[in-house]
């Protein structure tokens, strides 16, 4: 306790002083200077390697291209008769509208052949709470099951974060905005799970 009182002793007479390191205090608070991204000439040399390797493709294609090894896009059934997506192209569009934060009237004009409308159509009956999940959980299942996960551990543990997304329902109008850390009644909250876990997707 003794030595935690004198450190804070310190600490106090350095914020009066204006001497904090790599800090300073304002009449708004405490602000501390960001640490800078330190990557060893090793590790970047790798990456700019391993950056080489890599076939440049578009993101679309890449989409496409998971869906053939996972097939998560069969989870985005229809709202009335449980029916997969017919417009595959389109359901996917919609989906990376909500990953990038770009929202469906900007993803249609800077998508050739999209309109606003079958975007909307398309979130409003394919895109919903529960078929996000469901998608999620084949993709983190197909990496878990995948040899090179092995590497970040057994299966025990996750880094898990929680990202927004703008689900659809034919009572909202949905794709008006893009997708917000703030809760509303017209999105939800999806875990991420990106390493060492297993999520088990329903047998549909």
């Amino acid at each position: 306790m003794q030595l935690l009182d004198e450190q804070l002793a310190t600490v106090t007479r350095l914020a009066k002083d204006n001497e904090l390191p790599d800090a300073i205090l304002t009449e708004s608070g405490l602000k501390i200077t960001p640490l800078d991204a330190a990557v060893p000439d090793r590790a970047q040399a790798l990456i700019d390697q391993t950056s080489q390797l890599l076939p440049r493709i578009k993101i679309t294609e890449l989409l496409m291209d998971v869906d053939d090894w996972t097939g998560f896009s069969r989870h985005f059934t229809h709202l009335k008769d449980g029916a997969e997506a017919k417009d595959r192209t389109l359901l996917l569009s919609a989906i990376l509208g909500d990953a990038i934060n770009l929202g469906l009237t900007k993803m249609a004009e800077s998508s050739p052949g999209l309109t606003y409308a079958k975007l909307s159509w398309l979130q409003a009956w394919h895109i919903r709470d529960e078929t996000y999940s469901a998608a999620l959980a084949e993709l983190v299942n197909h990496q878990y099951r995948h040899a090179f996960a092995a590497h970040w551990g057994d299966g025990t543990t996750s880094s898990s974060d929680g990202q927004r997304f703008r689900a659809g329902g034919r009572a909202r109008a949905p794709g008006t905005s893009t997708r917000s850390t703030v809760a509303s009644r017209d999105g939800c909250s999806i875990p991420i799970s990106p390493t060492s876990t297993r999520r088990s997707a329903p047998a549909w």
